[in-house]
């Protein structure tokens, strides 16, 4: 599996856009290439303000919510 964390809106709205894509197709490539799965969280919603230490970085609040979601939905997949 690859998970990509996520990320506070200004980081994902000032992110170099033809870097993402290539981001993208090459994970894509290593999953189809290797039959694993992607979870792309980079610019999941369910993230607030109150969720991150600075653009990149989640704090404690963040970091349990994200903790949940990857046992949740990535781990029990």
């Amino acid at each position: 599996m690859i998970v990509t964390a996520p990320v506070f809106s200004t980081y994902s709205k000032f992110a170099d856009k033809g870097k993402l894509r290539l981001n993208d197709s090459i994970i894509r490539c290593i999953c189809s290439k290797y039959g694993c799965k992607y979870f792309d969280y980079f610019t999941d919603k369910r993230f607030e303000k109150e969720d991150f230490l600075d653009n990149d970085h989640l704090n404690f609040i963040g970091a349990e919510k994200f903790s949940r979601m990857i046992n949740e939905e990535v781990l029990q997949n």
